[in-house]
């Protein structure tokens, strides 16, 4: 029976999902009590905020007048907050107003902040700091992917994030919905798909060598590859393209490791960039999807990729780089393109090579099916056939098995019962097919609670929740044998064994996945593709380029955790990890093995340096066409700085950048910034985000802004002024000089880096009852390195040794 789109027998798996409980812990502290008394608080208010903030005037819509004392009520809390930082940070009152004398002020946060930290830690005992997360896409994928062995793409078919926090695991704005469910239960198809085909029927190795001559004209299709002087080449054009390799194409979704000797023609002064994309290559098919970027150089060579392709797709190969010459689009079918010596990509050779999957067969035979197989030969083929002599025993058996690998824990036969009943009622209605059956309850496994949420209870989390909490953070994905062993201890935790674990976690090749995703929604990387620079413009913007952009950032932050930098080199660094195309975009010499990103030496006069001169940071802070300080100025702020920047108030309308190059972003802002309600956060984000001013939309320096004539000539524009005055007072004149205050503000940094990896390690948005926590992480840190340089994984170690990580 199905209701909807479900089958009724996963119906009490569904709804256990569903109501799957959100129970949260308590906090290990609490603030003193005390005795709050808010006539001291009206006081204060009365010598220096109602004038802006009473009910007739209300800046910024706060009336201090109808703030309530009710600190039970999360919306007054957090404009209590707010008040508390401001006045803290001396950004309230503001500057023009008379300043209140130290000991008012000293009082006025003195009597404010036991009342808020006594209500912050009482809402963490009654509510915890992390309701139940579950698994985020990527989690998802990669769990399955390690232990079915499987390579299928299963992250874009799972329900995306709706929630507005930085990191998608934030589990206050998880939720699961039966539509939800129904995309879980697809990909759980899927997945078991791929399962079932690897283990049933493995494929062997397999190398095939394909000439020139063999990629050329296949079956008359002008799209392949050309014959020009013994080679198979692909032209660098500007509209129509050739480079379809039609012997990669797949009839069932293949892991295959693609070898491309070939080498660059018509260009002797740099290396020729491609882009490889698989996809059905059809007119009216599904967009491509990018594999990678290669590079080829003059002389002949073998470059080498690995690539999934789906069914039905194959790879097309393309010169994409903008900074060479292109030929014209007409060239193939008019004088011939060969006659406008334009650059290509001439190819002798290519070799397809797919693995031999025995071994993982035989591993997931014996994962999905036991002893419950026996091999029979069918002409040429291996059938395996279920031989079991009670399947429902047998399956029962099985079913327990692999609940234990997907729950991440020992779980009792008898809390499996919903399961095995499943099971029960498929191998009735399939006539006693016993893989249908076991594939039932394997499937029922997949969307149950116990998998799509992390299980942790309040208090000190157990070992083995504390090992999946560990092991995504670390890994993005489940628990290994080795972690399990360690968490089967019935010992306390201790900071030795749990420290060794961090160790040897971070050496393993799975750590890529952390500093992968945690940059991405950290920097906010994963937005690289949000923003489509002008192509008049930025004609020169490329999807090699953006790949790069991509890279660089995330080697450049995995070599600050592996190598234990200071976190300063965030801001300011004399290096970073550059290819040929990089190092060419920011005009640093450049001298490395092909295609490989390398850590460069940055020339003693180059403004690049730290994560904020990067492309990738530089990219996403622009929206393709201008600049803004204020977007940049604000991301430097909450990003590196970890300043909260409140939203601008609706009553003031958003700058508008002159699109006529009349006027400049510095003079639109200063207009702006003479309303008072303005200048107070102004005061903090103009600064940085001036200083950035040297850099436009795709990261290239710039001494002019550039400005349209017409509609695709483009001529400089206003020149650039990247100096500003910190808030402190002092000056600087480009961003050199910014850097070189920034690097003073290394605590402030160091407190933001351990503030953005306890809410990313734990699931929960750090708060006003987290600052003493995040205080604690970050000193302990330091004084691991005798209080000389906060650095990048002590912080990361520490946080996983906070009382915060170790518990729910």
């Amino acid at each position: 029976m199905r209701f909807g789109s479900y089958d009724m027998r996963y119906l009490p798996a569904i709804a256990a999902t569903l109501l799957a409980p959100y129970s949260l812990m308590g906090a290990d502290e609490d603030a003193s009590d005390f005795v709050f008394a808010p006539e001291q608080v009206e006081a204060f208010f009365e010598a220096n905020c109602y004038s802006c903030h009473d009910t007739d005037v209300k800046k910024a819509e706060l009336d201090l007048f109808d703030l309530s004392y009710d600190f039970s009520d999360p919306h007054t809390v957090e404009k209590w907050e707010l008040i508390y930082h401001r006045v803290k940070a001396d950004e309230m009152p503001p500057k023009k107003k008379a300043r209140p004398e130290t000991a008012a002020k000293v009082a006025f946060l003195s009597e404010l902040y036991p009342k808020i930290r006594k209500e912050a830690d009482e809402r963490v005992a009654r509510n915890g700091r992390t309701m139940t997360r579950k698994l985020t896409r990527s989690e998802y994928e990669n769990t399955l992917h390690d232990l079915f062995r499987i390579f299928h793409p299963l992250q874009k078919s799972l329900p995306p994030s709706v929630g507005r926090s930085l990191f998608e695991n934030n589990s206050y704005e998880q939720g699961i919905s039966h539509l939800d469910l129904e995309k879980y239960l697809e990909t759980a198809d899927v997945a078991l798909d791929a399962a079932w085909e690897l283990a049933l029927n493995p494929r062997p190795a397999k190398r095939e060598v394909f000439s020139a001559k063999d990629l050329v004209n296949w079956k008359k299709d002008k799209l392949s590859p050309k014959m020009h002087e013994g080679a198979a080449t692909i032209w660098h054009t500007q509209g129509e393209f050739i480079g379809r390799l039609y012997q990669t194409r797949v009839w069932k979704p293949t892991q295959m490791t693609v070898t491309i000797k070939g080498k660059s023609i018509n260009l002797d002064d740099r290396p020729l960039w491609v882009s490889v994309r698989r996809g059905q290559l059809y007119t009216g098919q599904p967009l491509l999807t990018p594999v990678t970027t290669l590079e080829f150089s003059p002389e002949e060579s073998a470059v080498t990729f690995d690539a999934f392709v789906d069914y039905a797709e194959r790879l097309e190969i393309r010169p994409l780089d903008k900074t060479t010459k292109q030929g014209s689009w007409y060239g193939l079918t008019r004088s011939g393109i060969e006659e406008e010596k334009a650059p290509g990509l001439a190819i002798s050779e290519m070799i397809i090579e797919t693995p031999d999957y025995t071994e993982d067969s035989a591993y997931l035979r014996a994962l999905l099916f036991g002893d419950a197989l026996e091999a029979t030969q069918e002409g040429k083929r291996t059938v395996y056939k279920p031989v079991v002599a009670n399947p429902a025993e047998y399956a029962e058996e099985l079913i327990h098995r692999m609940a234990q690998n997907l729950f991440r824990r020992p779980v009792e036969r008898e809390a499996l019962e919903p399961y095995f009943l499943i099971m029960r009622e498929s191998l009735v209605d399939s006539d006693g097919d016993f893989l249908a059956a076991l594939r039932s309850g394997y499937r029922a496994l997949l969307v149950s609670p116990q998998f799509l949420f992390l299980q942790e209870s309040r208090g000190p989390l157990d070992r083995y929740a504390l090992a999946s909490r560990l092991s995504y953070f670390l890994w993005d994905t489940s628990p290994d044998e080795q972690l399990l062993e360690w968490a089967s201890a019935e010992e306390r935790v201790d900071r030795d064994s749990l420290a060794s674990q961090i160790d040897r976690m971070m050496q393993d090749e799975r750590f890529s996945r952390f500093t992968n995703r945690f940059t991405g929604e950290w920097l906010d990387v994963n937005e690289i593709d949000a923003t489509s620079p002008d192509i008049y413009k930025y004609a020169l913007f490329d999807p090699i380029l953006q790949d790069s952009f991509v890279e660089e950032t995330r080697q450049f932050v995995s070599y600050l955790f592996q190598q234990n930098l200071p976190v300063e080199n965030l801001v300011d660094s004399d290096w970073t990890f550059l290819n040929e195309r990089l190092a060419r975009h920011y005009d640093v010499p450049f001298e490395s093995e092909k295609g490989a990103f390398q850590k460069v030496t940055l020339p003693t006069d180059s403004p690049r340096g730290g994560v904020i001169t990067q492309g990738s940071v530089l990219k996403v802070t622009a929206d393709g066409t201008h600049t803004s300080p204020v977007l940049r100025g604000v991301w430097m702020l909450e990003r590196i700085l970890g300043e909260h920047v409140p939203p601008p108030s609706v009553a003031v309308p958003a700058v508008e950048p002159d699109t006529r190059g009349a006027t400049t972003i510095r003079e639109e802002l200063q207009k702006h910034r003479s309303s008072e309600e303005c200048a107070s956060c102004h005061t903090k984000i103009d600064p940085v985000g001036f200083a950035l001013e040297s850099f436009d939309p795709i990261g290239a320096w710039r001494d002019h802004y550039k400005i349209l004539k017409g509609r695709a000539t483009v001529k400089p524009g206003p020149p650039v002024d990247p100096g500003y005055q910190t808030p402190s007072g002092e000056t600087f004149a480009d961003i050199r000089g910014l850097k070189s205050f920034l690097v003073k503000e290394e605590e402030k940094i160091a407190k933001n880096l351990a503030q953005k990896l306890l809410g990313y390690a734990t699931g929960a948005e750090t708060g006003f009852a987290d600052e003493s926590a995040i205080n604690r992480i970050v000193t302990r840190a330091r004084d691991k390195c005798e209080g000389e340089k906060f650095r990048a994984r002590d912080i990361l170690v520490e946080v996983v040794l906070s009382r915060e990580f170790l518990s729910k």
